[in-house]
This record gives C-alpha cells, structure tokens and sequence, in this order.
C-alpha cells in the first residue's frame, strides 16, 4: 500500500488541520476558562 494513494491534496490537509486546531482551541478554552466566560457573560 502505498501512503501517496491516500494522500489528500496539501490544501485539503491544511485546513482539516487548522479546523482541527480550532476545535481543539475551542475545546481547551471551554475546560481551562469557563469561569472567566461565565464572568464575562454576568
């Protein structure tokens, strides 16, 4: 099997990674933040 069959094209790749990236940000900020949100919405 080689890897290049199943190689998306680089600019596929690069914005699943960034939306990746943004959820994992999103999702770290609602663990690490949510009191600082909650004081924001108050």
């Amino acid at each position: 099997m080689s890897p290049q069959k199943y190689q998306l094209p680089k600019s596929t790749t690069d914005s699943f990674l960034q939306i990746k990236k943004l959820s994992l940000n999103s999702n770290e900020r609602s663990k690490t933040l949510p009191s600082v949100e909650n004081d924001f919405v108050h």
